[in-house]
C-alpha cells in the first residue's frame, strides 16, 4: 500500500495505471511463452503417464518427505508436475525444472492450460493427499477432462493433524474417493487400508509404505559438526530423534530415558503444536533440542546418533503412522527403539516396546547391537528394499494392474487406425483383387504397424536399462506371475534382477493380462511370449547386445519344445536349465511324461558346453552326476523371502473364516501349498480324529481330485481356506501353532525341496514333517515316520515357546537366514560367471 501511495505522489494516477498495464502485459507475455514451453514438454516426449500433483503445501515450505521423494523418484517415462504456490519461485516463469521429468508449476496460472494440452492423453492422473484439502471445483476440472485420481492416503484424518474447518470435508472426500470409479488409492499403513476396505470392499486400493532415499542416508560423506563432536565426548551415548514434536510425542517417556545421565537425548524437528515448550523437557540438562534442520543437514546430525528412537504415544494417529524416519534410521544403520507402533512392528530389527519400562530395557539392548554386524545387515537390507525408487515402481505397477478397471487400452486406437486404412484400400481395390490378396494386404498392414510399435517399446526398455551383466528370459506358458502360489520362479527372477540381471519373465497366461511387456520392478519385466511377433522382435533386439544371454527353463516346462528352444539358442542364447522336481506324470498332470519335457532333459544334461544346470535336491543331484562332474552344475535348493515373513499377528488382515477359527481358541496345526496326490490325507485325518481339540488349517490349490476323494469335510476340525494371496499369506500362517508338511514318501517327495519349509522357519514356528530327504537336513525340523509319531511330535511342539526353548527358535531363525532367496540367486549367478569364463 505504501508503495502505491508513493507512486501516486510521484507519477499520479495515470502513472500508476501505466505501471499496472505494463505489469499485466509482461505477465501475459510470460504466460504465452510458458504455454509454448509446456506444449514442448508434453508433446515432444515419450512419457507413458503424466501426473499432476495438486496441493496447498508446496515444495520447500514443508520438510522433505513422501511428496517430494515420490516426485523425484519416478522413472523417466513418468512426467510429473508438482503444484507449488507463486512465492516459491525465484523468477517470473512460475515453472521450474527440477529434472527432465519433474517440474514445479504454479497451477493457479497454468492449470487450465495444462489440462487443455493433455486433452488427447489417455494415461493422465491427478494426485491428491488425504490430509490436504484441494477444492472440489478444482478436482472437477480434472474429472471433466478424463483424468483419474491417485489418492495418497498417508495419515489418519484427525483433528490433531488437519485444520478443523476441513475435517468433515476431508472425511467426506475419503468416502467419495473410496466409492468412485475414477480412483486409485495408495495407503501407507494397514489401518488406512482397512479404512478404505471398510467403506468399499471393491475399491482399487493397495498398501505402498513410506521409504528412504537410501543413497542419501547411507553415505560416507558426512560433514563434521563441532557441537556434536563436543557432546559425543561428553556423553557415553547419543539417543536421537528427528521429526514432528507434537501431542503424540511421549515426552514423559523421554523424561524417563533421560534419567540415565550418561546419555544425551538429541531432539531435532518442528514444535508442531507448542507441546515441546509446554512439556518443559528442555529443562533437563541431558536433553538438547537442535531445532529444525534442512534435509541435507539432517544426515550429518543423525550420523552422530548411537541409537535412534520413535517415542510415540499409541493413539488413532500413530496407529495409522508409517514413519519415514524409520526407514531413514535403517539406512543410517543405527539400532532402532520404538513404542508399540503397528507399522514399526512389521520390520525385523526394530526393538518394539509395549511399556515405558520395556522401552528403557530396549535402549540397553540397543547399546549392545551398535556393533552387531548381523543386526546392522538386517536393517541395511530392509532400507534398500524400501528405497523411494522402489515405492514409485510399486505405485506405477499398481496403476498398471488397475488398467483394466480404469484405463482405455492403447490397442483400440491402433486397431481403429488400421481398420480405417483397410477400408480405404477396399474402396479402391475390392473389384479387382481376390479375397486372398485382400487378406494378405490387411495382415501385412497390421503387422507393419504392430512391428513398429513393438520395436519402439523394446528399444525404450533396453535404452532405459544399460547397467546389467547379463540378460535372462524365463519361458513358461503354464506358470506366469500372478498365480495362486508365489514360488521359486518369481523369487529367483526378483533376486536376480536385484543383482544386475536384466530379466524378462514370461507372463503370457490369463492371470497376468500382459499383451507385450510390463515393468514389474527395476531390471524385471513381464513379457508375453505367446505374442510371437513381439517375442521375435525382442529376441532379435537382445541378440544385438554383446553380453551373456540365457533362455531360462524349468525341467517341468511342457509347452516349449526342443525345436523352439534350439531356435532361440541359435540367436546367441545359452540355456539355463533348472532341474527342480522329479520328472513324473503326476507332477505334469498327464498319463505319461510329455515328450517336450523328456527331450529337453536329455539335451540339457548332455550338452555341457552351452547349458548351465541348476539342481534343487540331493536325489536330483544323483541323477545329474550321471551326466556331469560337480563343477559342471550348481546346487541351489529353494529358499525364503525372509523379510516378507517377519510379521506380527494382525486379525484385520485375515478373512472371516480364519477369524472364526481363532475364536475357538484351539491350537492350530497349519499347512499351505499344493493339495495333491503326494499329500498324506490319511495322516491328517488320523490327527483330526485323535486330537479333536486341535484345529487343522489347510491353505492352497487343489492340484488334482485327491483332496475331494478323501472326504476331509467329514471332520469339523479340518478347515480348507482355499488359496491366499502371497502378500497376505504370512498374516495367516503367523497364527499357526505348529507348521507341517505331511507328504507321502515316494520318488516325487524324495526329490522335493519344499519352499514352505524355509518360510515356516522364517515364521519361527515349530515344524513337523514326514521323512522327506530334503527335510532331514535341517536341525529345526521334527521328522515323523508314522501316524502315531506324527501326533506325538505335534503334541510336543505345542508346548514349545520361544521363552522356554530359546535355542530351538534360534536354530529356526538361523536356518531361515541361511536359505534366503537372495543367497540362492547369488549361487546361480556365481556359477554363471564361471560358466561364462569357460
Amino acid at each position: 500500500m505504501k508503495k502505491i501511495i508513493r507512486i501516486i505522489k510521484e507519477d499520479g494516477i495515470i502513472g500508476l495505471l501505466k505501471r499496472v498495464i505494463k505489469k499485466i502485459k509482461k505477465n501475459i507475455n510470460y504466460v504465452k511463452r510458458d504455454k509454448i514451453y509446456l506444449k514442448n514438454i508434453i508433446k515432444n516426449s515419450s512419457y507413458k503417464k503424466i501426473i499432476i500433483f495438486e496441493n496447498n503445501f508446496g515444495w520447500s515450505k514443508i520438510m522433505k518427505q513422501r511428496p517430494q521423494q515420490m516426485a523425484e523418484n519416478f522413472d523417466k517415462d513418468i512426467l510429473f508436475f508438482y503444484g507449488t504456490p507463486y512465492d516459491e519461485f525465484n523468477n517470473n516463469n512460475r515453472i521450474d525444472k527440477i529434472k527432465d521429468n519433474l517440474y514445479l508449476i504454479d497451477l493457479n496460472i497454468y492449470r487450465k492450460i495444462i489440462i487443455k494440452l493433455l486433452k488427447s492423453n489417455k494415461e493422465k492422473f491427478l494426485m491428491i493427499y488425504s490430509t490436504d484439502f484441494v477444492e472440489q471445483y478444482i478436482i472437477n476440472k480434472y474429472l471433466e477432462n478424463k483424468f483419474f485420481v491417485i489418492y495418497e492416503y498417508v495419515d489418519s484424518i484427525d483433528k490433531g493433524l488437519c485444520n478443523n474447518q476441513y475435517y468433515d470435508l476431508l472425511l467426506n472426500r475419503r468416502k467419495e474417493i473410496a466409492n468412485a470409479n475414477y480412483s486409485i488409492i495408495s495407503c501407507t499403513a494397514t489401518k488406512l487400508y482397512n479404512d478404505i476396505i471398510g467403506i468399499n470392499s471393491s475399491a482399487l486400493v493397495s498398501i505402498i509404505s513410506n521409504g528412504v532415499d537410501y543413497s542419501h542416508f547411507h553415505t560416507g560423506n558426512i560433514n563434521k559438526i563441532n557441537e556434536m563432536d563436543r557432546l559425543k565426548k561428553k556423553y557415553n551415548y547419543i539417543i536421537g530423534y528427528y521429526g514432528a514434536l507434537a501431542s503424540w510425542f511421549d515426552y514423559e517417556l523421554v523424561r524417563k530415558v533421560a534419567e540415565d545421565k550418561t546419555i544425551l537425548v538429541a531432539l531435532i524437528g518442528v514444535d508442531f503444536d507448542e507441546t515441546l515448550e509446554k512439556s518443559h523437557i528442555l529443562d533437563i540438562d541431558n536433553v538438547k533440542y537442535f531445532g529444525k534442520k534442512d534435509y541435507n543437514e539432517l544426515v550429518d546430525y543423525a550420523s552422530y546418533f548411537d541409537i535412534c528412537i520413535i517415542p510415540f504415544k499409541i493413539n488413532e494417529i500413530t496407529k495409522s503412522t508409517n514413519p519415514v524416519k524409520l526407514f531413514e534410521y535403517m539406512a543410517l544403520n543405527k539400532p532402532i527403539v520404538t513404542t508399540n507402533l503397528l507399522e514399526c512392528s512389521k520390520y525385523k530389527g526394530v526393538l518394539i516396546s509395549k511399556s515405558h519400562n520395556e522401552f528403557i530395557k530396549n535402549i540397553e539392548l540397543a547399546k549392545k547391537k551398535i556393533n552387531d554386524k548381523k543386526y546392522i545387515d538386517i536393517l541395511n537390507v530392509q532400507a534398500k528394499n524400501n528405497d523411494w525408487q522402489i515405492k514409485c515402481m510399486e505405485l506405477i505397477s499398481f496403476i498398471d494392474e488397475c488398467r483394466t478397471n480404469l484405463l482405455p487400452k492403447k490397442s483400440k486406437n491402433l486397431i481403429i487406425k488400421f481398420i480405417s486404412k483397410c477400408f480405404k484400400y477396399l474402396r479402391w481395390h475390392l473389384f479387382d483383387k481376390n479375397k486372398m490378396k485382400i487378406k494378405t494386404f490387411l495382415k501385412k498392414q497390421f503387422d507393419v504397424k504392430l512391428r513398429d510399435e513393438y520395436t519402439k517399446q523394446i528399444k525404450e526398455v533396453l535404452q532405459e536399462n544399460t547397467k546389467f551383466d547379463r540378460i535372462i528370459i524365463w519361458d513358461s506358458h503354464y506358470f506366469g506371475w500372478n498365480v495362486g502360489l508365489f514360488q521359486r520362479p518369481q523369487h529367483i527372477a526378483m533376486n536376480m534382477s536385484k543383482n544386475n540381471v536384466l530379466y524378462f519373465y514370461d507372463a503370457s497366461n490369463d492371470y497376468d493380462k500382459v499383451k507385450t511387456i510390463k515393468k514389474q520392478m527395476k531390471n524385471l519385466y513381464l513379457i508375453n511370449t505367446s505374442n510371437e511377433l513381439f517375442f521375435n522382435i525382442l529376441l532379435k533386439e537382445i541378440k544385438k547386445i554383446k553380453k551373456p544371454k540365457y533362455l531360462h527353463i524349468y525341467s517341468t516346462e511342457m509347452a516349449l519344445n526342443l525345436k523352439q528352444m534350439l531356435k532361440i539358442k541359435k540367436m546367441g542364447f545359452d540355456i539355463l536349465y533348472e532341474y527342480i522336481d522329479d520328472l513324473s506324470p503326476q507332477i505334469s498332470g498327464t498319463k505319461q511324461l510329455p515328450k517336450n519335457i523328456l527331450d529337453k532333459y536329455n539335451y540339457c544334461l548332455n550338452n555341457i558346453s552351452n547349458t548351465a544346470v541348476v539342481v534343487t535336491a540331493d536325489n536330483l543331484e544323483k541323477d545329474v552326476l550321471k551326466y556331469r562332474k560337480k563343477e559342471q552344475y550348481v546346487y541351489s535348493c529353494n529358499g525364503v523371502e525372509y523379510e516378507h515373513f517377519q510379521v506380527k499377528k494382525d486379525s484385520s488382515l485375515i478373512n472371516d473364516r480364519m477369524k472364526e477359527i481363532l475364536k475357538e481358541k484351539k491350537p492350530i496345526i497349519g499347512y499351505y501349498g499344493a493339495l495333491a496326490s503326494w499329500f498324506d490325507y490319511e495322516m491328517i485325518k488320523f490327527l483330526a480324529k485323535e486330537r479333536p481339540n486341535y484345529n487343522i488349517v489347510l491353505i492352497g490349490v487343489k492340484y488334482d481330485d485327491y483332496y475331494d476323494k478323501h472326504n476331509l469335510e467329514e471332520f469339523s476340525n479340518i478347515h480348507y481356506l482355499g488359496t491366499i494371496d502371497y502378500k497376505y499369506l504370512p498374516y495367516y500362517a503367523i497364527f499357526f501353532d505348529v507348521c507341517t508338511i505331511p507328504f507321502l514318501i515316494n520318488d516325487i517327495t524324495q526329490a522335493t525341496s519344499p519352499l514352505k519349509l524355509f518360510e515356516y522357519m522364517a515364521l519361527k514356528k515349530p515344524i513337523v514333517t514326514t521323512a522327506m530327504h530334503e527335510c532331514l537336513k535341517y536341525k529345526s525340523v521334527f521328522i515323523a515316520h508314522d501316524n502315531e509319531e506324527y501326533v506325538n511330535l505335534i503334541d510336543s511342539c505345542l508346548h514349545m515357546t520361544e521363552k522356554n526353548n530359546k535355542a530351538y527358535f534360534q536354530v529356526l531363525n538361523n536356518e531361515a537366514l541361511e536359505n534366503t532367496w537372495s543367497k540362492k540367486a547369488k549361487l546361480i549367478l556365481d556359477f554363471l560367471e564361471k560358466f561364462e569364463d569357460k
